[in-house]
């Protein structure tokens, strides 16, 4: 197996569900948001229903977005958790993104259909977030970039990464697919079951809807979307350092 932790991250509906879904192997687990699950058990004062220690030695999936609700929520390093806890030999990072139009719209109707709307600080961090950790860790991790949007790009690289895990064929299932109900006051009734759902790129780019006007609060969100769009990758990233020797200078710092 070439990669035995495969980290996804993004905003909120930016497609990071999508790109679980299409990951999708019995050679691992698939786990949906174990650190922000966390995180909003700590927000409700309740206990987690898991622990990322439980996954130590097991080949994983994890996907981790960012937002809707809290800044908690788009202030965290899902990847550096990930290494501490499970120290994976060779780890690949997947940023994913969406223009920050569809994206605000998609916050707005999924989570927001009262009225009210995102906070600006939460859905600018969203973005920030994917970005900085991009460039955080890309140097030293092997790396993919996927824009939901780039409809030529996007079905190519993800290709490209399923070969890389060894998936031949959308199909399979992941020999564990885990998913643990948060806190009641951070469920949206019936959006994770249509989430879950969605395997096909072109049933995905169907299904989007006019863009929302991000007007002057959302720029730092349009700033972050255009520089990935400047650096991203068309592949998987060779990483400059040796992912194993970072992890154990990791692992002896923290020691």
């Amino acid at each position: 197996m070439r990669f035995d932790a495969v980290i996804i991250i993004g905003p909120c509906r930016s497609g990071t569900t999508f790109v679980f879904n299409a990951l999708a192997s019995p050679s691992y687990t698939g786990l949906f948001q174990p650190i922000k699950h966390g995180i909003r058990s700590a927000l409700a004062a309740e206990p987690p229903k898991l622990s990322l220690k439980e996954f130590a030695g097991e080949p994983v999936v994890i996907k981790e977005a960012f937002g809707p609700y809290d800044l908690e929520e788009v202030t965290f390093d899902p990847i550096e958790k990930v290494l501490d806890t499970l120290k994976p030999r060779r780890p690949l990072l997947i940023s994913v993104m969406r223009s920050p139009e569809q994206c605000l719209s998609s916050w707005q109707r999924s989570f927001f259909a009262n009225g009210e709307g995102p906070v600006p600080e939460v859905f600018n961090g969203a973005y920030m977030n994917t970005v900085q950790l991009r460039e955080k860790h890309h140097a030293w991790l092997e790396s993919a970039d996927l824009i939901l949007d780039d409809a030529a790009g996007f079905p190519i690289t993800l290709t490209r990464i399923q070969k890389s895990l060894g998936i031949e064929a959308i199909g399979p299932a992941y020999a564990r697919s885990i998913k643990v109900r948060d806190p009641q006051a951070f469920e949206v009734s019936g959006l994770l079951n249509k989430a879950m759902s969605g395997r096909h790129y072109n049933r995905a780019l169907a299904h989007m809807h006019p863009q929302a006007d991000l007007g002057e609060s959302f720029h730092p969100a349009r700033s972050s979307f255009e520089h990935l769009l400047r650096t991203a990758k068309p592949t998987i990233s060779r990483a400059n350092l040796s992912s194993a020797s970072k992890i154990d200078a990791l692992s002896l710092h923290a020691n």
